[in-house]
């Protein structure tokens, strides 16, 4: 709505009280987003950056055993080893495959202390 008022052009502005609580909705709905998003993706960079520290530490840790595959049971790969001792290797879908590995192939296998194999592969 103008007005005139001592020779100017006024314009006044109504702003109803519904609108003005559907604005300030708006607003903090907005802000809410933005800080859950932040959040969000905070936590996942931070779980990402444990994640890789975690696979590296564990390859680290890791120990090499080298030797002839004598069978294969129910997941669990049989070597025997340099010495003639035959070691039980534990796999589940976490160890990485590299390669068709069969009997009697010579196999490099990084394992961890309780001799589950992290990754298997033929030995070079």
């Amino acid at each position: 709505m103008d007005a005139i008022h001592e020779g100017r052009l006024t314009t006044h502005v109504y702003i109803s009280v519904k609108e003005t609580t559907m604005n300030t909705r708006y607003a903090l709905t907005l802000c809410t987003a933005l800080v859950v998003g932040g959040a969000l993706l905070t936590g996942s960079a931070s779980a990402l950056g444990q994640a890789d520290e975690t696979g590296v530490s564990r390859l680290e840790r890791a120990k090499t055993i080298t030797g002839e595959l004598v069978r294969v049971e129910y997941g669990e790969y049989f070597v025997k080893g340099q010495d003639g001792k035959e070691v039980r290797l534990t796999t589940d879908k976490t160890t990485q495959m590299m390669g068709q590995i069969k009997k009697g192939d010579r196999i490099e296998a990084k394992v961890n202390d309780q001799n589950h194999a992290l990754s298997i592969r033929e030995a070079q």
